[in-house]
């Protein structure tokens, strides 16, 4: 009977869920599904188990390998360092080379240094010129010097420039001779006054010992620099090219230009297009060329290019017997190629020649008959009486046949013969020795 009542009260209470069931003095709740198997339980709690362990050991290695980038910034390698270094400003390497002896070691390395840029615009004067005690400047590729003035310059004009003097000795003195770009920009306040203050001067000849020591300068941007001044400027010929000729014509009407040939080894850095620009430009410009150890006419035609407004030619002519191309006409043939080229603007010539060969006395004939405008014709060479009879003979027939032309002086050594209206045969007769005889 009692087992009955049981199995009834059970079947009700399955049918009925959620019925508070009374059971040993405790009241509890009937789940709505049957209870998980005991299986299910614990796979569940090992599950948990895993992730909880899988949490605290990634949470440790997190913490370990926080602890170890904390520690070990002290100890970066050395090429990383200067990886660094390179990236940074001036005054940021300065700070981050104070953090710790290890960050300090690069700071001297030559291989961070191939980019500076310096401001002395009379308030960081001191500052730059200071720093620039710590660098060591041999492997410096780039270097940028800004002068302009800053409003309300604590630091004195005379000071300034003894502070950029000290920047330039500094590298001349560490022989910085492999820059590819040189930018000296706002110069003006000491180009203007070079001729007048001493250490205007002293800073303008060091600038240009330096200038003369580099060996792969590519660049040299001199904007401001007050060249627009200027009407007269010599220049080296191995710094010459397009570029310069560009800058020439941006910075103002120049009058006179002189170009030294010291290496005939490079021809090719200027074209004929850039002449014809620059005199359009420079209406009234004047170019002297002073050629020196350039053997042969092939050479000397790629020198002097068609446009060129020559006005004075130097040539020291010396015979080349190493040359295979090279004759003993070369003279001849350069002093033609120059009356085709340059009858309407040349007006001084000087060869300098090392031999009197008979067939130099006709070096001139070319010119005689072409160049209308020529003044004087200069020869120095060996003091030969018969070749200077010859040579003089050939100017006075040239001068003969070309009553226009306008040729005023002939010198042989530094002797001025005057070779115009009556007194033309009197000074031949003088120079000859000889009164009385006739040209022949």
């Amino acid at each position: 009977m009692g087992s009955n009542v049981h199995l009834k009260a059970e079947m009700l209470f399955k049918n009925k869920p959620n019925v508070v069931d009374v059971k040993g003095g405790v009241i509890r709740k009937v789940p709505d599904e049957p209870m998980e198997s005991e299986e299910e339980q614990a796979a569940k709690r090992m599950k948990l188990t895993n992730n909880e362990y899988t949490a605290e050991c990634t949470s440790n290695v997190l913490d370990q390998d926080t602890d170890a980038i904390t520690h070990d910034w002290r100890l970066l390698p050395y090429v990383a360092l200067t990886q660094i270094y390179s990236m940074l400003p001036n005054n940021d390497r300065y700070h981050m080379s104070l953090t710790c002896r290890n960050w300090g070691v690069p700071l001297t390395s030559p291989e961070i240094w191939r980019a500076l840029k310096f401001k002395f615009n009379r308030v960081e004067d001191r500052k730059a010129a200071e720093y620039v005690l710590k660098v060591r400047p041999y492997a410096l590729r780039y270097l940028n010097v800004d002068c302009k003035v800053s409003v309300g310059g604590i630091v004195g004009e005379r000071d300034s420039i003894i502070y950029l003097l000290r920047l330039i000795r500094y590298l001349v003195y560490h022989k910085t001779d492999q820059l590819i770009s040189l930018r000296l920009a706002n110069m003006s306040r000491i180009i203007v006054k070079w001729t007048k203050s001493t250490k205007h001067r002293d800073l303008v000849l060091t600038l240009r010992r330096f200038l003369e020591t580099q060996k792969e300068l590519r660049i040299l941007n001199l904007s401001c620099a007050g060249f627009t001044l200027e009407q007269a400027l010599s220049i080296s010929y191995e710094y010459l090219c397009d570029q310069v000729i560009d800058a020439l014509i941006d910075y103002g009407k120049l009058l006179n230009l002189r170009i030294y040939v010291e290496d005939s080894k490079q021809l090719h850095r200027i074209t004929s297009e850039s002449w014809r620009v620059l005199q359009a430009e420079c209406p009234d410009l004047e170019v002297h060329y002073v050629l020196h150890d350039v053997f042969h006419h092939t050479k000397f035609k790629k020198i002097l290019l068609r446009g060129v407004p020559l006005g004075t030619l130097e040539w020291d002519f010396k015979e080349d017997m190493n040359d295979e191309d090279w004759d003993d006409q070369d003279v001849i043939l350069c002093m033609k190629y120059t009356a085709e080229l340059f009858h309407n603007t040349v007006r001084h010539i000087t060869v300098g020649i090392e031999h009197c060969y008979y067939q130099y006395r006709k070096m001139f004939e070319e010119i005689l008959k072409r160049c209308l405008i020529i003044e004087t014709l200069n020869v120095n060479g060996p003091d030969d009486n018969s070749f200077k009879r010859a040579l003089a003979i050939q100017v006075l027939w040239g001068c003969i046949r070309q009553p226009r032309i306008t040729l005023q002086e002939l010198n042989y050594n530094g002797k001025n013969i005057s070779l115009w209206d009556s007194q033309l045969h009197l000074s031949i007769k003088k120079l000859l020795g000889q009164s009385n005889q006739a040209p022949s």
